[in-house]
């Protein structure tokens, strides 16, 4: 039912432990991922908008700016929590990290290949609008 602790005789049930990680990787996974949203419509903002960055629409770039400013904190303690407890061995070990990991950088690839490709269309004077205007097709 529970194993002992090798720090003090405390017993820990193994399946609170991956519980533990399931949340805090999702949580950290959220918070990165509502950060990233932040900075990238601040970032876009920036670079489309370089006379008027609020327009008459102030409210996304309130959102973009309290995605920043709580994602971006909240998400620097859940990491630093998380680094903390991968400083064990089996905590490094895990399969919730390796998941989360591996989840992590799939994201970023495709949202980096997404924004990229919009990037340079927008450079060659492409359309950059949503996939909706190419349908239906010509």
């Amino acid at each position: 039912m529970s194993a002992p602790d090798a720090a003090g005789g405390r017993t820990t049930a193994p399946a609170l432990g991956t519980l533990r990680r399931i949340i805090l990787y999702v949580l950290l996974f959220a918070l990165v991922a509502l950060t990233a949203s932040g900075v990238s419509g601040l970032l876009g903002r920036l670079f489309t908008t370089p006379d008027v960055i609020a327009f008459n629409d102030s409210s996304s770039l309130a959102l973009d700016l309290a995605l920043t400013l709580v994602g971006g904190p909240l998400g620097a303690v859940v990491f630093w929590a998380s680094w903390r407890l991968l400083a064990h061995p089996a905590e490094r070990r895990a399969t919730a990290w390796g998941i989360y990991v591996s989840a992590m950088c799939i994201t970023s690839l495709l949202t980096a290949a997404s924004f990229g490709i919009a990037a340079v269309a927008s450079l060659a004077g492409g359309d950059t609008g949503s996939w909706m205007s190419l349908w239906p097709p010509a």
